[in-house]
């Protein structure tokens, strides 16, 4: 689920995930105490309601992609899931530059 919304994060989404930190935060409303967002509050620049992804995933709590990431920090440690989530961002983005640099070999 978590790769799922990954992978479909506009390139600006991706940047903040890139630039600015976020941490765990067990549904939290508000920022941790050193000032860090959630994954999800961050891709929303701040607010839940901003982030641009498919209301049904929003549904069911054990399916958002809050608890799972949650729960995946929790269980492997926040440090490993933020890695983790930032290399996917880098290798999507690696991916399709290197979707263009072949369409402009085999065309150019």
């Amino acid at each position: 689920m978590i790769g799922h919304f990954v992978n479909h994060l506009s390139t600006e989404q991706e940047e903040w995930l890139l630039i600015f930190p976020f941490s765990g935060g067990n549904f939290r409303r508000t920022p941790s105490a050193d000032g860090n967002l959630c994954l999800v509050e961050r891709v929303g620049k701040g607010t839940l309601h901003q982030c641009a992804y498919p209301p049904s995933m929003w549904r069911s709590v054990e399916r958002s992609v809050q608890w799972r990431y949650d729960a995946a920090c929790l269980r492997f440690g926040e440090p490993r899931i933020n890695a983790a989530i930032r290399n996917r961002i880098l290798a999507n983005q690696a991916r399709r530059v290197l979707k263009t640099m072949g369409h402009l070999v085999l065309h150019g």
